[in-house]
Order: C-alpha cells, then structure tokens, then sequence
C-alpha cells in the first residue's frame, strides 16, 4: 500500500541495530587471525518481495504489479531499502567483517529487461555508496540469464548457483573472482558422491586463481553435519592453497 511505503521510515543502523557490531566483534574476538569472518545482507530486491507479497512467492504477482502499475512508489521503496542496507552493512564492517555478501535469492524470478530497470539502478546505487568500504559479494539464484547485465557492475565477487556453469560462465563474464557452486543437495548424499562431485568441480577450476569454493546455495535442515565437515576436510586437501 502507498500509505506503507510513505511511512517507512529509514533509520541509522547504529542506532537500529547495536546487537549487530557488538556480535561481529565477539565473533572477531574468538576467530583465528587467519580466518576471514564476512558480513552479509538481503539485496534491495530480495527485501523488497518478502515486504510486498510477506512471504516467498512463485510468480510474484504483487513485486511486479507494483513495478509496473506505480513505478514511482517501486523507486520510493526501493530508495529507502538502499539506504537501510548501506546503512547496516556500513555498520558490520566497522564492526570489523572483512567482506560482505548481498543475498538476491528471488531476483531470478525476473526478465531481462524488468531487472534492468527496476533492480540494476539500485545495485549500482549501493555500490556507489558503500565506496570501498570492503570487498562485495553478490549472490542470486536462477539467475544465468541476467549475469551479463549484473557483471557490469563492480562487484569484486560473483557467487553463482548450483545451476550456472561455473568455468563457461566465468571466462564468458570476464570477472575477477567468482563463488560457488557446489549443489548443497549433494551434501545429503553419501561422502564418496560428495567427494566426486567436490573433485570434479576442483578439477574443472584446475587452480585458477580467484575462485572461491562454495556450494551453490543454502545447506538445508536435513544436512548431516558430519558430511558439512567432510566437505571442508576434502575441499582443504584438494585445492590449491
């Protein structure tokens, strides 16, 4: 609703959120000093659909009703999410995280030409106001078809999902460093398939500089702990260092 959107209200996320510096810094405190710990936030869009439709959706049939029906209360939303994130995420490296990485689950659900115009200005708006501030992550899901729009932005990581090719896509896009993109679903599996799958994708990598081994998104619930650590464990032993 409009009245919605008019009455939020942006707020410094010191002031908002203190919890947050005081956890990165008890976090900090007991890391090893050769362990990185990374900040993290939701994108604008992300945020933006769980605002509008309160939970995850198929079609997202209220995210793009308001894009197109009152593109001026989508900027004015989308405005003000901007600030907050910069605004938090500002905070968390003050705190003392060393990255951060933005979390676009839903923005696959999108066409080219909607998240050009209603996403990529707001991306660009973030990463305009961060500065340097740390180096930035950016994570979407099912996304293939817009990284070559998204690659255009200076984001010094590109995380990919479990479903985008890894090494084509990375020498297609031409960026520095690219995440991923192990399927977490592997992880329930048994540790011999785990470990294929890990080695074949380390294997394909071959060293290359810039990439960061990770799954391609989220562990679920029913992930034995012991095959999360077995990951690790294989990841270390097989990987250049």
């Amino acid at each position: 609703h409009e009245k919605d959107v008019v009455e939020l209200r942006t707020t410094p996320a010191m002031e908002a959120t203190p919890y947050i510096a005081d956890t990165v810094r008890c976090i900090n405190a007991d890391l090893p000093k050769d362990i990185a710990l990374i900040g993290f936030a939701g994108a604008p869009f992300t945020i933006a659909s769980y605002a509008i439709e309160g939970r995850g959706s198929r079609n997202y049939v209220e995210v793009k009703k308001m894009m197109h029906n009152r593109p001026d209360l989508w900027a004015q939303l989308m405005d003000k999410l901007v600030q907050q994130l910069v605004s938090y995420l500002h905070l968390q490296i003050s705190a003392g995280v060393e990255a951060v990485q933005l979390f676009d689950t839903w923005v696959g659900n999108l066409s080219i030409q909607d998240y050009t115009t209603f996403v990529h200005p707001y991306l660009e708006r973030m990463l305009q106001l961060l500065g340097n501030a740390a180096p930035v992550i950016y994570f979407g899901t099912g996304n293939s078809h817009l990284l070559p729009s998204v690659s255009t932005l200076p984001f010094d990581v590109l995380a990919f999902d479990w479903r985008t090719p890894l090494v084509s896509t990375w020498e297609q896009l031409g960026c520095k460093a690219v995440q991923g993109n192990l399927d977490p679903i592997i992880l329930c599996a048994e540790q011999r398939a785990i470990g294929q799958q890990a080695g074949q994708l380390l294997h394909e990598v071959a060293g290359r500089g810039g990439h960061i081994f990770n799954l391609g998104h989220g562990i679920i619930p029913e992930t034995p702990v012991d095959n999360v650590k077995f990951l690790v464990d294989f990841v270390h032993q097989h990987s250049a260092r």
